[in-house]
């Protein structure tokens, strides 16, 4: 699991990564009803995840529930032109730009969902 999944579910967030579908599942249907209930959609961005027509149908399907998107770029990545376009009005954390996140020197209260 990414270190940043951990370090919010460690401040109280309810995380949920696609490695916790049950063996047996289908995997879509799991998935897309995971999306649904969703208050925010994290998009980790990477050369493989940018590449992966598993992670733009993933963040399509989220676009269409009207989740809230943000982008976290792990790494400095090329994004095609369609990338580009659904991407390109929402929040972005540059992660790969930060080297020691301010944000991790003092404790924060955790945030809440609103739904």
């Amino acid at each position: 699991m990414y270190p940043e999944l951990v370090r919010l579910r460690d401040q109280g967030i309810n995380i949920w990564y696609d490695e916790g579908i049950e063996p047996g599942a289908e995997w879509e249907e799991a998935l897309a009803q995971r999306i649904e209930r969703c208050a925010t959609f994290l998009y980790f961005v990477s050369a493989r995840s940018a590449a992966s027509a598993h992670c733009r149908r993933e963040l399509t399907f989220a676009h269409d529930q009207g989740c809230e998107v943000v982008t976290v770029h792990l790494e400095p990545t090329e994004l095609s032109a369609g990338l580009r376009l659904s991407l390109g009005n929402r929040q972005a954390i540059l992660r790969y730009e930060l080297s020691h996140p301010p944000h991790r020197l003092q404790p924060q209260e955790p945030m809440r969902s609103p739904r």
